[in-house]
């Protein structure tokens, strides 16, 4: 029995064997299946520690890859919302319906946000001390600037804010780089599978807030595309780090930007 569960660990972790794009989609569902913290990365496979060349490739295929069963699995999605449209329903208001794509706009959203949302939602995932002590510091850094905004009036507040916020930035990046190399926490192996499963769907619920009415629970199903593309930026970020998970979030954003221009266009 112990054999047998140290091969499935190997198996739903490893990714020496991926060498296609059925068989990265196959690991994913296994992954998710059951979410287990790998113990190496792709790139530390194969003697290609260290070498940034080949963990970079590695990673940017695995990217593409994964963009595609993303692109795949969004375009079910549409087609279902599609056919419920026709048969005579109606979508809740969406705020981004209002929203005017300028240059900002689209920066904002093709860049900064998944930027942000990786950072926030997925950074921590590796279960790395460099990823997880910053979490606290800047929790209590923001309590302590929203106290301070709170207690204090005019320039008081502005600066006690701006003070707390910028000493909360520096004490996480001095803290991040003194446990920089240390490995992944024993603790957080257990219970990795939570964490998982809390950061796709958190990520999912936040973005309720987009539509203007309708009770919560309602609107699940709307949120079922950013709850993919949570479970994929959270298995590329575990397997090939943190700026996989940014660039497929990236470009997922930007297609969907340039179909909605495609469409404003041919409207107009």
């Amino acid at each position: 029995m112990k054999g047998r569960n140290s091969r499935m660990n190997t198996e739903s972790t490893s990714l020496a064997l991926v060498n296609s794009a059925p068989a990265q989609w196959q690991h994913f569902a296994r992954f998710i299946q059951r979410p287990t913290l790998p113990e190496q990365t792709a790139g530390e496979m194969d003697g290609q520690k260290g070498n940034l060349g080949a963990r970079f490739t590695t990673g940017l295929v695995a990217v593409l890859r994964m963009l595609a069963l993303d692109l795949v699995i969004m375009i079910a999605l549409l087609s279902l919302v599609l056919a419920f449209v026709l048969a005579g329903g109606e979508l809740p208001s969406n705020a981004l319906n209002d929203l005017e794509l300028t240059p900002l706009v689209i920066v904002s959203l093709v860049i900064g946000a998944p930027l942000l949302e990786e950072l926030g939602f997925r950074s921590w995932l590796s279960g790395r001390p460099r990823y997880l002590i910053v979490i606290p510091i800047l929790m209590i850094a923001g309590g302590a600037a929203a106290f301070m905004g709170v207690t204090r009036t005019g320039e008081e507040a502005s600066e006690g804010t701006a003070i707390a916020l910028l000493a909360g930035m520096v004490v996480a990046i001095i803290a991040s780089l003194i446990v920089w190399k240390r490995p992944p926490m024993r603790w957080f192996r257990a219970i990795f599978p939570i964490a998982f499963w809390v950061s796709a769907l958190g990520f999912a619920l936040i973005h309720i807030a987009n539509y203007q009415e309708g009770d919560w629970y309602a609107l699940l199903p709307l949120v079922m595309p950013q709850l993919v593309l949570g479970t994929i930026c959270a298995y590329l970020r575990v397997h090939h780090g943190l700026w996989s998970a940014m660039l497929l979030h990236a470009l997922h954003n930007g297609i969907i930007v340039m179909f909605v221009l495609a469409g404003l266009n041919i409207t107009q």
